[in-house]
């Protein structure tokens, strides 16, 4: 958040007529700033606008001396390169509206925590700071139609993303995912969730220029690395290591494709995230997985979850970008290989409420050879995927190959004259694999 705080004081000081829409918005409220170099910037500012003189940024660093490093002003520059001048004013006054907001929901949140962890925590009253929270974010928001309607306007007349997960009959009736969205894939553990994540990605990255991040809270770089790579070279991880150790793996072409994604596998809080997407250029996010997202509030696994979903959905509109999120289902959804239901969505937080596409993904053969007996090898390597919300139009239910060795996978066609299992080449397996 301090780059944020960074940000409105360099555009401030580059043009200083827009200092009253600062001071007049902050106030001598300094614990807006989180930053101890930003605070007293902010103060000079102040002091100079209340003493009539104008806070050019060299005036500024005079008034204040070598107090604050050089360096950390070459940083404020770098926090508005790319804003353009006549977006200034705009820039302004939407972040320091987020920037009260931010601080805001951090004491809503807290309201809740203290909540929950009371010995008499009132239930009605966490849902009526949940909903107070909702409301906060939109308090500055226009109802004007007129605007709506021009919205829509510009909104139809937009050339599509041409985003598309790579699954063909879902990508059909979705008709290319949005910045704004929230796509939540949900299943039990060991069910394909990030294997159906990586080829998406590979998807993603083969057919558009978009900036893609990818926060692997589970896995180690090296590790979705290496899964990477299998799904794009079609090679076992063995193989792969093979290669790679004996210098004969050509990387060139894997490099240029995946050179504008950016991986982070430490722990954050959903705020630490937008953060790193807005200081990155970050277009479309990829969670894996939610629920060890780092949060914000303390209570029970429900709570938690409704709000992390929250401020996902939030954090995709406010920054304009696409989120797509894995999350683990309840034991509702059992040992996973029963199809995933709504129901089942339900029990893990406010998800069905609040992402616009929802997927379930199940396998039969985890059940195993004693469970399925004849039937186990029919339902090896094959993943149930159900599309159970589409805010564009109804649901799908597919089934999808993943290849045991390279994690790649592939829609089974519904042509009853291709192999077993729907797919063309001996076993039912795709020749090109």
């Amino acid at each position: 958040m301090w780059r944020l705080e960074q940000a409105i004081l360099m555009v401030t000081m580059e043009n200083p007529r827009l200092t009253p829409v600062l001071v007049n918005n902050i106030g001598s409220d300094l614990n807006l700033f989180k930053n101890d170099n930003c605070r007293l910037i902010y103060s000079t500012i102040k002091k100079l606008y209340e003493e009539r003189e104008t806070p050019f940024l060299v005036v500024v660093m005079e008034r204040i001396g070598p107090e604050v490093p050089l360096t950390f002003y070459d940083s404020m520059s770098e926090s508005i390169r790319g804003i353009h001048p006549a977006e200034f004013q705009k820039f302004l006054i939407q972040t320091i509206e987020k920037i009260i907001w931010e601080r805001k929901k951090k004491q809503i949140l807290s309201e809740v925590n203290q909540e929950i962890n009371s010995n008499l925590g009132d239930p009605k009253r966490v849902i009526e700071l949940v909903k107070k929270l909702q409301v906060s974010a939109m308090i500055k928001e226009t109802g004007d139609f007129m605007e709506a309607n021009e919205e829509y306007v510009k909104w139809t007349t937009q050339v599509q993303t041409g985003i598309n997960l790579g699954i063909p009959q879902f990508d059909r009736v979705i008709d290319s995912l949005n910045m704004g969205e929230l796509v939540v894939i949900c299943g039990r553990p060991t069910t394909g969730k990030t294997w159906l994540a990586l080829n998406a990605i590979q998807n993603i990255k083969t057919h558009t220029n978009h900036i893609l991040g990818l926060f692997s809270i589970e896995m180690a770089k090296p590790a979705v690395v290496e899964r990477m790579k299998q799904i794009y070279f079609g090679l076992s991880r063995f193989e792969l290591k093979k290669k790679t150790q004996n210098n004969t793996l050509d990387e060139d072409e894997f490099l240029k494709l995946y050179e504008s994604l950016a991986i982070y596998t430490h722990s954050y809080t959903v705020s630490e995230i937008g953060s790193i997407i807005k200081e990155e250029m970050i277009e479309i996010v990829i969670i894996d997985f939610l629920n060890i997202i780092k949060p914000e509030v303390g209570g029970k696994r429900y709570e938690k979850t409704t709000q992390l979903i929250l401020d996902l959905k939030m954090m995709a509109k406010e920054e304009n970008v696409l989120v797509i999120v894995l999350a683990q289902l309840s034991r509702l959804g059992g040992d996973g290989s029963i199809p995933v239901t709504m129901d089942m969505a339900r029990d893990s937080g406010a998800i069905e409420e609040v992402a616009d596409f929802i997927i379930g993904v199940s396998r039969k053969d985890i059940a195993g050879p004693d469970i399925l007996g004849v039937e186990y090898q029919k339902e090896k390597d094959v993943v149930y995927a159900r599309l159970l919300k589409n805010k564009r139009g109804s649901g799908k239910s597919i089934t999808i190959y993943q290849n045991p060795d390279t994690g790649k996978m592939t829609e089974i066609t519904s042509s009853p004259e291709v192999g077993p299992a729907g797919l063309t080449g001996p076993e039912g397996r795709n020749e090109d694999e």
